[in-house]
């Protein structure tokens, strides 16, 4: 690793005319570049780091640490030390005989014959090789940060992404306004490296669909959720909200346009959350009086910095500086879908089939396969169905085997047959068709429902979710068994008539 020099020192020895000589001696210092380049590996002021593409960009971050300089220096130090001082504040923001160097740069000029000697000795510096030479080593400081940033992380991966590509939030703001948006504050962590280490391992539960942390306070618990939830959405394409639901108290206001990630902040109260994040009680209800209300109560996982006692249906254990409550009988992920539905008001259930945990929503990507026997009346059940699925601007994959007429008759968009490929290839099955076919339209699935699918297709769709099930394995909905393809839950009884049940079923849901 590169050593880059951050300080320079400057003497000019003694200035000024004849007996009236005094030392002049300052420092430049980038210490301010190393921490904004902290910053950004934390996933803070990112857009600011990016932006820095010249050496004479680095001016802005440099400070200069007066030493000695001469009386006329010096009171032009003092009155632009005035000049920077809050008017309701005792808080100045320069530490002592410190100024931004662009500042202390605007203190000489030139007055041809009558220029000072001080003015004279810095403005022949201030271009000068020594002064380039520390320009450029740290600008490429900045550049090794920059090509370094995001290499094994989700989040500043994504931002970096956006940013290169002028797509992120801030890339129509005028440099200055965009280097000032409010980004929330990365404060010293709250808990011990075990917590953290633990909260990693309860986020890529798959189970997990909505996380909630009501301390709110802890800018890294923040910043784990939002790279959690953007490595599900880049996995699968979905919004950021729709691959993991997050939500805090707004005890520290961090930027969701920064990041481009969706955390619902409460001023007070809170969404339910699968993965129920305590940190530290201070000041709001106790955890035992949540748990105990049954419409507040979390789901699989409660993590706290502290112990909270004993709560009914949940297990506890423990580690430095973490306790963590599971539930004893844990709900599955598409009860967490459920549970989190009344918060996601842009999506609505599809299908719902019955029990608790069998609901369809239409944000889920789904690829619904209608095999060749599947009867007509099955068939005109369900186009209506799908086609009011695809109005909302939803994009269920439909493959029809056999008569496509009830769906191109309830209009049906995007409907995919092999019939071209089986013209050409009359001898063989669509294999490769449908794989070509899930390369394209389906790179993520949520879930299938594959109504009298036939064997090679079955087979298709297996080694496909084999090789394709981070985050989460696709939900299965089948009206016959398949050994090839295993179903998670098997529709019985006459379709024509069910389906409908199961589609009023879901508009009239409460969960």
């Amino acid at each position: 690793m590169i050593h880059y020099q951050t300080t320079l020192s400057i003497d000019f020895g003694e200035m000024g005319y004849r007996n009236s000589k005094q030392p002049f001696r300052v420092r430049m210092l980038g210490n301010e570049l190393t921490e904004l380049i902290k910053d950004a590996e934390n996933a803070h002021r990112v857009y600011e780091l990016m932006l820095i593409d010249r050496p004479g960009d680095i001016w802005s971050y440099v400070w200069v640490v007066i030493d000695e300089v001469p009386t006329r220096i010096n009171d032009r130090y003092l009155q632009a030390w005035q000049d920077a001082k809050p008017q309701y504040s005792d808080d100045h923001p320069w530490p002592l005989n410190h100024i931004p160097f662009n500042l202390f740069d605007e203190f000489f000029f030139w007055g041809w014959d009558d220029t000072d000697p001080e003015d004279e000795a810095w403005l022949s510096h201030r271009d000068s090789t020594t002064m380039k030479a520390f320009a450029d080593q740290l600008f490429a400081m900045v550049r090794e940060a920059q090509a370094n940033l995001g290499w094994n992380d989700d989040l500043l991966r994504h931002i970096i992404k956006t940013i290169r590509a002028g797509k992120h939030p801030y890339s129509y703001l005028d440099r200055r306004i965009a280097n000032k948006q409010f980004e929330g504050q990365r404060n010293t962590p709250l808990y011990t490296p075990d917590f953290y280490k633990t909260l990693k391992g309860l986020l890529r539960d798959p189970e997990v669909v909505s996380v909630a942390y009501r301390d709110g306070r802890d800018y890294q618990v923040l910043r784990m959720m939002a790279t959690e939830q953007r490595r599900r959405a880049n996995l699968t394409g979905h919004e950021p909200g729709d691959a993991l639901y997050l939500s805090t108290l707004a005890n520290n206001k961090i930027s969701n346009a920064a990041w481009n990630s969706e955390i619902c902040l409460f001023e007070e109260g809170l969404a339910h959350g699968d993965l129920h994040i305590e940190g530290i009680n201070e000041s709001h209800k106790n955890l035992s009086e949540l748990v105990n209300e049954g419409w507040k109560k979390p789901g699989r996982y409660i993590l706290s910095a502290q112990d909270e006692g004993d709560f009914e249906g949940y297990a506890k254990e423990s580690g430095e500086g973490w306790v963590l409550y599971h539930q004893v009988e844990m709900d599955t992920r598409r009860r967490c879908l459920e549970r989190i539905a009344d918060r996601r008001h842009e999506s609505t259930p599809v299908l719902q089939f019955g029990n608790r945990g069998q609901t369809l929503f239409d944000f889920e990507k789904t690829l619904v396969f209608v095999g060749v026997s599947v009867n007509y009346s099955t068939r005109m059940a369900l186009a209506p169905v799908i086609a009011e699925w695809q109005l909302k601007g939803s994009n269920p994959v439909l493959v029809v085997l056999g008569d496509a007429g009830p769906f191109e008759l309830a209009g049906c968009r995007k409907l995919h047959q092999p019939t071209r490929y089986l013209e050409k290839h009359p001898s063989q099955v669509a294999n490769d068709w449908f794989v070509d076919l899930l390369k394209i339209e389906c790179p993520w699935i949520d879930a299938i429902i594959a109504l009298d699918i036939p064997e090679w297709a079955a087979k298709v769709l297996s080694n496909r979710i084999k090789s394709k099930n981070d985050p989460w394995p696709a939900w299965i909905i089948s009206n016959a068994h398949q050994d090839l393809l295993k179903e998670d839950l098997l529709l019985e009884g006459d379709l024509d008539q069910t389906i409908n049940e199961y589609h009023q079923r879901a508009k009239t849901s409460i969960f």
